[in-house]
């Protein structure tokens, strides 16, 4: 079964403050996907604030985080998690924050075709200030172990008010002018690879978050096994 993207929602930035910030997917998960999902937020008083943020669905998955990111300046605070062998139904993603806070985003994803276990196949999560040209914001290198992995990228930007490119070879998902992006791609390869970005504007403060998830591995069919137990 081939790595595919099933669907993806978001919740866009808004000033608040809130205490939740959710999404909700449009179709019903199908059992045994694989679920990620990425936030960012203004926090208070200038400290990192990561830690205290937490994330449950309706569906009960277990939910790993895999990144997280601080930027002092403007005061923001992001986090990723992943949840692999999901169960099947109407799925509400829910991130409670650690406190009344303001301007929290959300993105969710459904991918088919991961390894139910043990997926995690490599991670990086940069921040700073986002350049110019061609794939000039980029999440760190993902070190992958095994070739055709899903790697997933996630941009969040604070300010954003221009749309977003996404990196060579990847397919752009998700793109909105409140700052959060989302895109994929399957690396033909292993070893180390980047998600990347084109953004136009050289002074928001940025959070990559950049993922490898190995592709689920097929059964041999039980004619074959037959054979070589003959031989």
């Amino acid at each position: 079964m081939a790595i595919a993207f099933v669907q993806a929602k978001e919740t866009t930035q808004a000033a608040g403050p809130f205490t939740t910030v959710a999404a909700t997917f449009t179709s019903n998960v199908t059992s045994g996907s694989l679920l990620v999902a990425s936030v960012i937020w203004k926090g208070v008083g200038g400290g990192n604030e990561t830690a205290s943020a937490s994330i449950a669905d309706t569906l009960t998955s277990t939910w790993v985080a895999f990144g997280t990111a601080f930027s002092a300046g403007p005061d923001r605070n992001g986090k990723a998690w992943y949840a692999l062998n999901s169960g099947a139904g109407a799925d509400t993603v829910t991130v409670t924050l650690p406190g009344s806070r303001q301007f929290p985003g959300l993105i969710i994803a459904e991918y088919s075709g991961v390894k139910t276990s043990g997926a995690l196949d490599g991670s990086s999560v940069t921040t700073g200030t986002t350049a110019t040209g061609t794939d000039g914001v980029a999440s760190g290198s993902i070190v992958t172990t095994v070739t055709g992995d899903l790697i997933y990228g996630c941009l969040l930007i604070s300010n954003q008010v221009t749309a977003t490119t996404p990196g060579t070879s990847f397919t752009e998902r998700i793109d909105s002018t409140s700052g959060q992006q989302l895109e994929d791609r399957v690396f033909g390869s292993s070893g180390s690879t980047t998600a990347t970005w084109t953004y136009p504007n050289a002074t928001d403060i940025y959070f990559a978050y950049g993922a490898g998830f190995q592709a689920a591995v097929s059964a041999t069919p039980s004619h074959y096994l037959l054979l070589m137990g003959a031989a």
